[in-house]
């Protein structure tokens, strides 16, 4: 639920296919997991869409290691008006993740 580097550095290093086919399956189930505020669950979990978010965006971001492009298609907006503090930590995960544009060469 609340992945470390460490563990996504481990996980990536002794378990990537088996995260990968658990991230496919879960955007297979449930393909709005990353939507704020989401009218849907899974199971019988009423706040479970707060928590999947974060789990599943720390997972592209720490095991997968997705660029920092490819982690902002995922975040939404705050789910809460004041205080969201797993948007932040998205937030700021998105912001430490490598980005895919080239720089230009000037500091």
């Amino acid at each position: 639920m609340f992945l470390t580097p460490e563990l996504g550095a481990y996980l990536r290093q002794n378990r990537l296919n088996q995260v990968e086919t658990a991230l496919a399956e879960y955007n297979y189930v449930a393909p709005y997991w990353f939507v704020s505020r989401y009218e849907t669950t899974i199971g019988e979990g009423v706040m479970s869409n707060l928590y999947n978010y974060n789990s599943l965006f720390h997972a592209k971001a720490l095991i997968l290691q997705e660029s920092q492009d490819e982690l902002s298609k995922y975040l939404d907006v705050p789910a809460f008006a004041r205080g969201d503090l797993l948007y932040i930590q998205n937030l700021v995960t998105a912001l430490n993740a490598n980005a895919t544009t080239p720089s230009s060469g000037v500091p």
